[in-house]
């Protein structure tokens, strides 16, 4: 049977029945639409390490919190049951799927399926992609720049943020007054543009929103009102261009820049200290994968309050190592209260109490 199937064919057999596959061998991942989520390749809860479960990326993995921990199904099943050693994940593979002594016309039938089944999925994602690039398009095309009086404006100033106090208005936002959730409701919406380094728009990031009362907007009662369409790898939200106002791309040799997770926050941020140049980069996970131009030559890493040791501590550790191999200086930033610098702005003026953070 060597002859008739390599490591590929191995893999590919793996990535066509991953649901399977993390089931069995990660039962504490959970389902998260078109991927399974969990904290890392140890199997502890969370959400650091993702698992395609569809499309060309079929089986395609990546842990956050590791720089190493990456690949398709046969790596997975490696890293999991046996540190990283192929050749017994091989021995395992085989014998989990029942080919050890398979009959070798049926073989062949096989591999010859799940190619099929490999190269529709491709297509398949390929359209998938242009579809959701399309339509992350015309929702940032059809969002309204103006948000002063809107209810991103009126949301972000029960987060402490005056739009009307910021050196320049965040031109990465904009205000769409009805978007469509997955449950099917319809919401008011602050929605950014996720670019990368060049500039070049990649995604787009809707924060769902909700009025109780007049004039007071919140997040939508709705399991996560905050919602990426796209991917947003290597992408980041631009919020402050800082003292030079240039793009990022043409920034200035010597350039400081600011990187934290959400948009709330870099925000807070660039309230505060309007000389920075600021980016949400969305997940403490993405850090590393930021590309920076040569100019930037420190970074601020804006940390949420996480515990120590945990996965996001690990992937901000992460973005530390690959930004300092890079020649820059990084420096790590936590609030001294809450989770992060929106939660001490809130605390400063007055719109919440310690005991009442979220």
């Amino acid at each position: 049977m060597g002859d008739l199937m390599d490591v590929k064919d191995i893999a590919n057999m793996l990535n066509s029945k991953v649901d399977e596959l993390v089931t069995y061998l990660l039962p504490a991942a959970v389902r998260d639409g078109h991927e399974w989520r969990i904290g890392s390749v140890a199997g502890e809860p969370g959400r650091s390490m993702a698992i395609h479960r569809s499309g060309s990326m079929r089986g395609v993995w990546k842990d956050f919190s590791s720089v190493e921990h990456s690949g398709d199904a046969l790596d997975l099943v490696s890293w999991v049951r046996f540190g990283g050693n192929k050749k017994d994940a091989i021995c395992w593979a085989k014998s989990w799927m029942g080919i050890d002594d398979m009959d070798p016309g049926r073989l062949k039938a096989i591999q010859a399926k799940v190619k099929k089944q490999a190269e529709d999925a491709e297509r398949k994602a390929l359209d998938d992609a242009r579809r959701r690039e399309k339509y992350a398009k015309a929702i940032w095309l059809g969002a309204k720049k103006d948000l002063a009086g809107t209810p991103v404006d009126l949301y972000l100033l029960g987060r402490g943020i005056g739009i009307a106090d910021l050196a320049k208005p965040p031109g990465a936002i904009r205000f769409a007054p009805s978007l469509k959730y997955p449950d099917g409701q319809y919401y008011a919406a602050m929605v950014a543009a996720i670019v990368n380094g060049e500039g070049k728009q990649i995604a787009v990031h809707r924060t769902f929103l909700h009025s109780s009362q007049p004039f007071l907007w919140t997040k939508a009662p709705v399991p996560d009102a905050k919602k990426v369409l796209g991917s947003y790898r290597g992408g980041f939200i631009p919020l402050s261009r800082g003292s030079s106002n240039k793009s990022l791309r043409d920034a200035p040799d010597g350039e400081t820049v600011v990187i934290c997770e959400g948009i709330e926050d870099g925000l807070s941020i660039a309230l505060v200290c309007p000389e920075r140049r600021v980016l949400a980069g969305i997940s403490v996970g993405n850090f590393q994968n930021i590309r920076l131009p040569q100019a930037v030559k420190k970074v601020i890493l804006a940390r949420d309050n996480d515990a120590a040791g945990s996965q996001a501590d690990k992937a901000l550790q992460n973005a530390v190592d690959v930004l300092a191999m890079q020649g820059r200086q990084v420096f790590i930033a936590a609030s001294p209260e809450g989770k992060d610098f929106n939660d001490l702005l809130r605390v400063e003026r007055g719109l919440t109490k310690k005991e009442e953070r979220a």
